[in-house]
């Protein structure tokens, strides 16, 4: 079932700091009534998050604004239920139904920035399919044993964090071929021949699920 039924959901634009949405007459403790105003707040390497801030009716000062957690891509709309306004989250550990369901719904109002970050997203999405989980044993060296036993121990442990490296160096790759992939389907730049060679024996040498 999803999240959001579209019917009961009133669409805004994306409200900033400079422009936010604000509703007159809210609840200010028992008896008062205020103002209270909405934006989203983007930050590089962090995401974007929900921040409201209520006028204080006693000084008419704004209050300190009380932001959310950050999420990768967060969008504000209006509850026609009750008239509330409110926010919805994606985020880049989700998997394809949670985006699906999230553009099936608010995809006609993403803003330049929320579009690029649906594109990294599918990118990702595409780049799981590359990943193979294997459970491994942590080996450990008990202080007495043999000098042998604890170099081989420390060759092991070598061994796989450069195996470890090699697999993310691998995947930083893949993960760049498909977001251009992502940016020549939505018509922001193609991709040459070679790199669609590439990503073609790339997908076909996947692990299989």
């Amino acid at each position: 079932m999803s999240r959001y039924n579209k019917d009961l959901i009133k669409f805004v634009p994306e409200p900033t700091v400079d422009n936010p949405l604000v509703v007159d007459d809210y609840p200010y403790g028992f008896r008062l009534r205020t103002k209270i105003r909405y934006w989203i707040e983007t930050k590089k390497g962090k995401g974007q998050r929900f921040v409201s801030q209520t006028l204080n009716p006693k000084t008419g000062r704004w209050n300190a604004p009380k932001p959310s957690t950050y999420s990768d891509i967060m969008v504000v709309y209006i509850d026609k239920t009750n008239g509330y306004v409110t926010h919805a989250t994606l985020s880049f550990s989700d998997g394809e139904a949670e985006l699906k369901e999230f553009l099936d719904v608010f995809e006609t109002i993403l803003t330049v920035y929320q579009k690029a970050r649906i594109r990294v997203f599918k990118a990702i999405i595409e780049t799981r399919k590359h990943v193979k989980v294997t459970i491994r044993s942590e080996g450990f060296y008990t202080y007495g044993e043999s000098k042998e036993k604890f170099e081989q121990w420390k060759k092991e442990e070598e061994e796989h964090k450069k195996q470890q490296e090699e697999t993310k160096q691998s995947l930083r790759g893949i993960l760049a071929l498909n977001l251009r992939k992502q940016e020549e389907l939505d018509g922001i730049r193609p991709m040459t021949k070679e790199q669609k060679d590439l990503l073609e024996h790339i997908n076909s040498n996947a692990p299989k699920k």
